[in-house]
C-alpha cells in the first residue's frame, strides 16, 4: 500500500511555490538526506579537511552503539561518504563535531524542529529531528542561491551528494533516502529532493512518502519526483496515453496504471479498484512487479482479493525467477514465518540471500541509499535465521545460491 506523496516545487529566483501536494508542512524524519545538511556542517566547522580527510575506521556495534546502514565497512573518507558509500561516516562525524556545536549550526541553519535530544550517532534516524517537505526545500533554496550562514566551500562539498539524473526535461540533479519505520510489517519511508536546471531557470523540489508491502519506498520517491517534474515542465507522457498503450495490451503500460491509480500519481485520485484491475492485467502476461504486487494482494487478503497462500507463492517465485529482487526478499520471510507454507530456514536463508545480491548489484552499479536500506534489512533478516542453521547447512546453501547466479550469469551471455 503506498500513501499520497508529499511534494513541493519552489522557484529558486523567486522562492515561489510553484507545484505541491498533501501536508507539505507536516514533519517526518530526514533519514539519510541529513548528510546534505551535515557535510556543510562538517566542513564549515573544519571537522572535514577535504576529500581524504579525516578517515575513519569502521566500527561494529557495541562499539559505537549503532548498526551501519551500509555492506561497505572499510575505512572511509569525506570523497567516499561524499559519493553516498559508508552510511556509518555520519555517525562519526556528528560525534567528531559535537552536540553542543551541531545545536548551534542547526539553529541557524532552521533546519525543521531543530531537536536534537536524540543519541548524537543517529537523531536524524526516526529519532528526534524532523523536517517538512516545504523545510527541506526552502534549505535547498537557500544553499543554491549562497543565503546560508556558511562557507561557499563547504556548500560546493555537500551538493555532490546530488547525483544526476535521467530526467526528460532538463538536468536533474537528485539524493534518494529511506529506511523502515517497521521493519516487521515492511513499512518505509522515502525521500527525494534536489533541483532541476531548464532553460536557465533552477527549481528546487522535495517529494516524501510512505508504504508498505511495496518497492523500495525512496526509490518509489524518486520515480514519482522524476514523473512529476516531467509532466509539470514538459514533456512527460500524460495518463491518457498510458491509459491507451494499456488498454492495447502493452504490460509495462498496464503496470505503470496500476501505480499511477494506487497512489503514486499527484495528478491522479486514488482508486484501488482500478489500480488492481492493471496490476492484474501485467501480471497475467507474466510482468515480475505485477506479480509480486498482486502476489502480496494474495497473501494479507487485501484490495479485494481472498487469502490465497498457494496463488500468492506462485506469483512471488514466476517474478523472483525473472530477476525481482523483492520477491525474493518476500519469499525469504514467507519461508521464515511459514506464512504460506511450512517453515523452512534453508530456503529462506536462500532467498535472503538471493535478495541481498540483486540488491548489492544494483547498488553498485546506480549508487545511492535507496538500495542500500535493502541491504541493511536483509542482513538483518539472514542473521536472525543463521542461529537456525548448521554450518553445514549454511555452506550447502551458499554453495547453492553461487551455482544459481554462475547459471544466470551465463544466461546474460548468451
Amino acid at each position: 500500500m503506498l500513501e499520497k506523496p508529499i511534494y513541493v516545487v519552489l522557484d529558486v529566483d523567486t522562492g515561489q511555490t510553484m507545484w505541491s501536494g498533501g501536508d507539505i508542512n507536516s514533519r517526518h524524519s530526514p533519514c539519510g538526506t541529513f548528510r546534505i545538511p551535515l557535510a556543510i556542517i562538517g566542513f564549515d566547522s573544519g571537522t572535514l579537511i577535504d576529500d581524504h580527510t579525516p578517515r575513519f575506521e569502521y566500527k561494529p556495534k557495541g562499539q559505537h552503539g549503532t548498526e551501519s546502514h551500509d555492506p561497505w565497512k572499510d575505512s572511509c573518507t569525506p570523497g567516499l561518504w561524499l559519493e553516498d558509500k559508508c552510511g556509518w561516516y555520519s555517525q562519526r562525524v556528528t560525534q567528531a563535531i559535537g552536540r553542543e556545536r551541531l545545536q548551534a549550526y542547526v539553529d541557524k541553519l532552521y533546519l525543521g524542529n531543530r531537536d536534537l535530544s536524540g543519541d548524537v550517532r543517529d537523531f536524524w534516524v526516526l529519532s528526534s529531528l524532523k523536517i517538512s517537505v516545504l523545510e527541506q526545500a526552502v534549505f535547498l533554496r537557500r544553499m543554491l542561491t549562497g543565503e546560508l550562514p556558511v562557507s561557499a566551500a563547504s556548500i560546493a562539498q555537500a551538493q555532490k551528494f546530488a547525483k544526476p539524473e535521467p530526467c526528460k526535461v532538463g538536468a536533474l540533479f537528485g539524493k534518494a533516502a529511506g529506511d523502515y519505520i517497521d521493519p516487521a510489517a515492511d513499512y518505509q519511508l522515502g525521500w527525494h529532493l534536489g533541483w532541476i536546471e531548464r532553460d536557465g531557470k533552477k527549481y528546487v523540489f522535495a517529494t516524501y512518502l510512505e508504504c508498505m508491502s511495496a518497492y523500495n519506498a525512496a526509490y518509489l520517491a524518486k520515480e514519482f519526483s522524476r514523473g512529476m517534474l516531467e509532466h509539470k515542465l514538459g514533456g512527460g507522457k500524460e495518463v491518457s496515453q498510458y491509459r491507451k498503450e494499456a488498454e492495447q495490451g502493452d504490460a509495462e503500460a498496464q503496470y505503470i496504471m496500476g501505480r499511477l491509480y494506487g497512489g503514486s500519481h499527484y495528478d491522479v485520485e486514488q482508486d484501488d479498484a482500478e489500480s488492481t484491475k492493471w496490476y492484474r492485467l501485467a501480471a497475467e502476461q507474466g510482468h515480475p512487479r505485477a506479480q509480486y504486487m498482486i502476489a502480496w494482494y494474495y497473501l494479507e487478503g487485501s484490495m479485494g482479493f481472498q487469502k490465497d497462500a498457494r496463488q500468492a507463492l506462485k506469483l512471488f517465485k514466476s517474478s523472483a525467477k525473472q530477476g525481482n529482487g523483492y520477491a525474493m526478499s518476500a519469499l525469504g520471510g514467507i519461508y521464515r514465518d511459514g506464512k504460506a507454507v511450512a517453515k523452512n530456514y534453508e530456503k529462506a536463508f536462500y532467498w535472503y540471500g538471493r535478495a541481498l545480491l540483486a540488491a548489492e548489484r544494483i547498488a553498485a552499479a546506480h549508487g545511492g541509499e535507496a538500495r542500500r536500506s535493502d541491504i541493511s534489512h536483509l542482513k538483518r533478516m539472514q542473521a536472525q535465521i543463521l542461529p537456525h542453521l548448521s554450518p553445514k547447512q549454511i555452506a550447502a546453501v551458499e554453495e547453492r545460491i553461487s551455482k544459481r547466479e554462475e547459471q544466470m550469469s551465463q544466461r546474460k551471455q548468451v
